[in-house]
């Protein structure tokens, strides 16, 4: 609320000098009443501008928000992490299905080729991780996801053969023990 002495005064002058201004504050009795139409919550003082900023003089915009443009990741870490996906989980569908009597031969051609998948996965990590690390591009979670992979299919793979193996071996031993000459 402001009060003047001035008896021209006009409530859009700025204030005057040697007047009272109120700073926001105010006092208990010089505060208007509810409705009286000065100052209170709603009250403007001038016209609303939203599209420019008084402080700077810059418009502001809106406009579409900005795209997010992502590097592309290594091609070879795309690949290792693939091989290892297809070594492991084709291994293991492969493995399943051999059992039904007709489709099983094929899917056992068809896994006498997969062993090959987990060792490009194992290479294509290592070369992956090392171009990545030169020239600073995306893919270290997919190589690192390959090579994991890749790396738990061939230790699965060794470690069937070594069952297969002792399988074996146990039943010529126990074969040859047992067999007798006479």
């Amino acid at each position: 609320m402001r009060v003047s002495y001035n008896p021209n005064y006009q409530p859009s002058d700025p204030p005057q000098v040697g007047s009272q201004h109120d700073n926001g504050y105010g006092s208990y009795g010089s505060q208007p009443g509810y409705g009286s139409g000065q100052g209170g919550y709603g009250a403007q003082s001038g016209p609303v501008s939203y599209g420019q900023s008084a402080a700077f003089g810059q418009p502001v915009t809106y406009g579409p928000p900005m795209a997010l443009i992502r590097p592309k990741p290594n091609t070879l870490s795309t690949w290792s992490m693939w091989m290892g996906i297809i070594g492991l989980a084709g291994g293991f569908v492969c493995g399943l299905v051999s059992w039904i009597p007709v489709i099983g031969t094929l899917f056992m051609i068809l896994s006498m080729f997969l062993w090959i998948a987990p060792i490009l996965a194992v290479i294509f990590g290592h070369v992956a991780r090392g171009q990545i690390k030169r020239t600073g591009e995306e893919g270290r979670g997919q190589a690192a996801a390959g090579l994991i992979m890749g790396y738990i299919n061939i230790v699965l793979v060794l470690l069937l053969i070594v069952i297969l193996v002792g399988i074996v071996g146990l039943g010529v031993a126990s074969g040859i023990l047992s067999s007798s000459p006479y």
